[in-house]
């Protein structure tokens, strides 16, 4: 009998969550990690506070996106590594 196993997918991707490019534990993202499960928590036991005041739902969605969009600007114009 053949071993039928699938593709490794899902334990790949949680170790590209957490290292960089080189293989090694990136302390960078393993703290963006925590803190954005930190900030999930947050929204999802506060959900009532969070919706009822725009002001900040806006910093929690500014929390979330422009960490990786500052990333992703700062790549593509001036050629930081990622």
């Amino acid at each position: 009998m053949t071993e039928r196993r699938g593709p490794a997918t899902v334990r790949r991707d949680l170790n590209d969550l957490i290292r960089s490019p080189d293989g090694k534990v990136s302390e960078a993202k393993v703290g963006a990690v925590l803190f954005k499960s930190a900030m999930l928590y947050v929204f999802v036991a506060k959900v009532d506070a969070v919706l009822a005041d725009w002001i900040i739902l806006s910093i929690f969605v500014t929390t979330f996106v422009a960490p990786d969009l500052l990333k992703k600007v700062l790549t593509m114009k001036a050629g930081v590594p990622k």
